[in-house]
């Protein structure tokens, strides 16, 4: 079972909002359950009625506590209060998985985006309308008393006008993906977990769904509630919760960092960071929409959210066109691959990652209803004896003889003993970029560190790599920190279908990017590396000892890492007010609507900020 390790060192993002929003959030369970209960009496004695409410929200949102919890409120305060589980409200879930079948199954191992589900779908419509009819039925009560529907789907459209108001309860996907590799997720239409739901549930299915619902609800619920914390919730108004977060899109942004071990995870974080628990690096995410975003208005009031949620407000985050021709999509990420061994004579077959390529949009729009394929690049960070990087086949190679030696190692997942005399392994130094396009085999291949830079897929949890070798070697086991896992799946059949067979010298003349110096300033050095038509994106960086200054042309989402220096402050320049800081090997995303801004050096020495933003 792997295992997800965050990083909170310098991710809170500060804020000012006026007074009334500061004073309008609600910040632990007294408080919360305190305003709620408040509502309640307000309504009732208004009314003369029951007040309805809708509790929808994310999956692992932990309904058993906050209920239980919420009625101790409701007895202390005088309150009748009952709590139904929208559960009931689905269709059977017989039903239900055969729904998700043409999705999950539609792909031996992958499956088919449901980009378009909506709860509505797997819901009784019969009793959607038979409840909304009891709910409005409750006509009287002789003291303050209240009805709650609670559960993903319970704020559906149909019921709208059933509720007197709605709450939407947000769980991050980290704690999600927990429960479900820990088997304790309890799928929509059940009140247990389901031994037999697998990821491909999750991925293809259910965060539509979740997500769809989620976009519905913000149009009108009337809270939003951080639920991360059960035991510390944070309930916010919808005014003030849209006010938060148009405010925090005038900023530069920071995310919660995350780490993940690997097959071929390395130790130079151990250098870095302190990341207790963690035994190994192979992921290290610091930009992405899978991330959380801490937001702190002072005063000790800090909220978690889901990085999408920003994306409600789309164009403001990355520019009108991509908000048009994508909805809902973050177009880019950052990670570093650690590479650090202690003996630089350590094997490839434990530092290197499996030999793989990704696919182009088109073929993920064909194959699995994805909005965007992946494109990648590897910006070397730090380079030690024996770097190495994996890229295309040396020139005179057999690739068919290759191709079919993969797919026999693939059936008991087995090392390729001469796998060295067909794939080309390129030595590195800090500062080389590689481009990679869909098609290319390649791979970290350790003995460095490396920042990538690359396109999303998707905003939930997906990304296509199609593995075809990978040295027959066991994975990480979380629970016994030890390469004793199970062997990697491997993607013969999407990896060859994609593969361009690209050899070392088009590899050479194509892909090995150099940057180009597009303004020198006695202040600072811009360069922006070569690229090719095909890659979505441009990769840039600067060099300064005191500031720098840029410009989102109020278009461009931009991503910047500090790649090397100590920290660095970065702020709006028509509205300083508007900043934050990062330290090395942490990054920023400024949004589309940003406009010019400096880059601030706060430490001694050269600074180097990397960027990657959209061509168009």
């Amino acid at each position: 079972m792997p295992n997800i390790y965050e990083l909170y060192d310098n991710a809170e993002n500060k804020i000012q909002v006026a007074p009334e929003i500061y004073d309008s959030v609600r910040i632990g369970n007294e408080e919360v359950f305190g305003e709620i209960c408040g509502l309640i009496q307000r309504h009732c004695a208004k009314e003369g009625r029951p007040c309805r409410m809708a509790f929808d929200g994310n999956y692992a949102v932990n309904w058993k506590e906050i209920l239980s919890a919420m009625r101790q409120s409701a007895d202390a305060a005088g309150i009748d209060l009952s709590c139904v589980s929208v559960s009931g409200l689905f269709r059977p879930y017989e039903e239900i998985q055969e729904y998700r079948k043409p999705f999950t199954q539609w792909d031996p191992s992958l499956g088919w985006e449901n980009r378009d589900g909506r709860m509505q779908q797997i819901m009784d419509m019969d009793k959607v309308k038979e409840t909304c009819r009891e709910l409005q039925s409750k006509n009287t009560c002789e003291r303050a008393a209240a009805y709650v529907i609670y559960g993903p789907g319970a704020g559906i459209a149909e019921m709208r006008e059933a509720f007197d108001c709605t709450f939407y309860f947000e769980m991050p996907k980290s704690p999600i993906m927990w429960a479900l590799w820990g088997g304790n997720l309890i799928p929509m239409g059940r009140e247990s977990p389901d031994p037999s739901y697998s990821w491909k549930d999750l991925y293809y299915v259910d965060f539509n769904l979740l997500d769809n619902q989620k976009w519905d609800v913000f149009e009108r619920m009337d809270y939003f509630v951080d639920a991360a914390n059960a035991d510390r919730l944070t309930l916010i108004p919808r005014r003030a919760y849209d006010a938060i977060i148009t405010t925090l899109l005038r900023y530069p942004i920071k995310q919660i960092r995350t780490f993940m071990p690997g097959p071929f995870g390395a130790y130079r974080f151990k250098d870095l960071w302190n990341v207790p628990g963690l035994d190994n690096s192979a992921w290290n995410s610091i930009a992405s929409p899978k991330l959380d975003i801490l937001i702190d208005i002072g005063g000790g009031k800090q909220l978690r959210l889901p990085s999408v949620n920003l994306l409600q407000y789309g164009n403001r985050l990355v520019g009108d066109y991509w908000d048009r021709e994508v909805p809902k999509w973050w177009p880019l990420l950052a990670a570093i691959d650690d590479g650090y061994f202690p003996d630089p004579d350590t094997p490839l077959e434990r530092t290197a990652m499996c030999q793989h390529n990704h696919p182009s949009t088109e073929y993920v729009r064909r194959n699995f209803n994805e909005q965007f394929g992946r494109y990648e690049t590897y910006y070397i960070l730090e380079a030690y004896e024996n770097s190495a990087t994996i890229m295309g086949f040396k020139e005179h190679a057999d690739l068919e003889e290759w191709e079919r030696k993969c797919w026999a190692a693939a059936e008991n997942k087995e090392l390729i003993p001469d796998w060295k005399d067909y794939v080309n392994i390129w030595s590195t130094a800090a500062g080389d970029l590689f481009l990679i396009p869909p098609g290319t085999t390649h791979g970290h291949g350790g003995r460095q560190m490396v920042l990538e830079l690359d396109t999303n897929v998707n905003t939930t949890t997906c990304e296509y790599s199609f593995y075809m070798h990978d040295y027959g070697r066991n994975s990480w086991d979380e629970e016994t920190k030890t390469m004793t896992g199970k062997k990697c799946n491997l993607q013969c059949r999407h990896g060859f279908a994609v593969d361009k067979f690209r050899r070392e010298n088009w590899v050479r003349e194509n892909l090995r990017a150099r940057p180009v110096v597009k303004k020198w300033t006695k202040e600072y050095c811009f360069e922006q590396y070569t690229t090719l038509p095909e890659m979505p994106f441009h990769i840039e960086r600067f060099h300064f000892v005191h500031r720098a200054e840029y410009d989102t042309e109020g278009r461009f989402m931009h991503v910047a890492t500090l790649a090397e220096g100590q920290n660095v402050t970065i702020r709006s320049i028509e509205h300083p007010e508007y900043s934050t800081t990062i330290d090395h090997l942490q990054a920023a995303i400024i949004p589309a609507y940003f406009g010019k801004y400096e880059m601030i050096n706060n430490g001694e020495g050269l600074c180097t900020l990397v960027y990657i933003h959209m061509k168009q």
